[in-house]
């Protein structure tokens, strides 16, 4: 992870133009946005200068998805980021495997705080990593770029 930014009483533009301004810095190939509240008037924007952007509709099954999926990088050790980090990690540790309040199958959750906030941190890096391969780098999906 190269950064990470909480994005606390901005309004749906505001967090557009964040991201765009994200996007002016690095090259960009993949972004995952929450669509499930205030994101969709965030993707809504976003998909204006990148048309490509990856929408989350939240349900037990995308977040049993993304969890299992963070789950896998994190374990096989492909996941790094600043150890001084520490809402980082919070956030992460902050996500409880529960059931549904009908009772009939599994969902990940997370308690609001002012340190964790909803565990934002955690399920925005849930959506990038989303865009990981599975396998991981491999021959077949590893490039490499010299500049002389």
């Amino acid at each position: 992870m190269l950064e990470r930014h909480q994005f606390r009483g901005m309004d749906f533009a505001e967090q557009a133009a964040f991201i765009k301004s994200v996007c002016d810095r690095y090259w960009v190939t993949y972004i995952g946005i929450d669509v499930t509240g205030l994101g969709c008037g965030v993707a809504q924007l976003v998909r204006q200068f990148f048309p490509s952007v990856t929408s989350f509709s939240y349900s037990p099954e995308v977040k049993t998805r993304l969890v299992l999926k963070a789950y896998d990088v994190i374990y096989n050790g492909r996941l790094e980021f600043d150890a001084g980090w520490t809402d980082m990690a919070q956030s992460l540790m902050a996500i409880r495997k529960t059931v549904t309040a009908g009772g009939r199958q599994y969902t990940y959750t997370a308690g609001r705080n002012d340190t964790t906030g909803h565990a934002d941190l955690a399920w925005a890096l849930f959506h990038a990593l989303h865009n990981e391969p599975l396998e991981g780098q491999t021959s077949a999906n590893t490039g490499r770029m010299e500049i002389f």
